[in-house]
């Protein structure tokens, strides 16, 4: 088992395929819903290979074949995960005093000379 790490995301796994899962590289995707991607290959001619598939506490997936027989994977999850947008700290304006204000036209003569 290959772990992320991250929050969101698909850890991966390596292992021996049996008969009734594919084999070679199945790429999985993470969606919402399952239901709605696995009605759309069907009607776009794809075939369901293995029905919406709970593991309590790992995870929910299927998988289907495309039209050219290409195995893929879903699973489910957020497509986003929403975190508060940080807050921009205040731009604090100098204050301008006195002996700032007496550099700047001291700089200012010299520039003109």
């Amino acid at each position: 088992m290959v772990d992320t790490g991250l929050k969101m995301g698909i850890n991966g796994g390596i292992y021996q395929g049996t008969q009734q899962q594919p084999q070679g590289v199945v790429i999985y995707t993470q969606v919402e819903d399952i239901q709605i991607y696995l009605d759309k290959a069907v009607r776009l001619g794809g075939k369901v290979i293995l029905p919406i598939t709970e593991i309590p506490n790992m995870v929910t997936y299927a998988m289907f074949a495309d039209v050219e027989g290409n195995v893929m994977g879903l699973i489910k999850g957020p497509q986003s995960v929403s975190e508060k947008p940080k807050k921009k700290k205040p731009v604090r304006k100098q204050k301008k005093n006195k002996k700032t204000l007496k550099v700047k036209r001291v700089i200012k003569k010299k520039a003109r000379k």
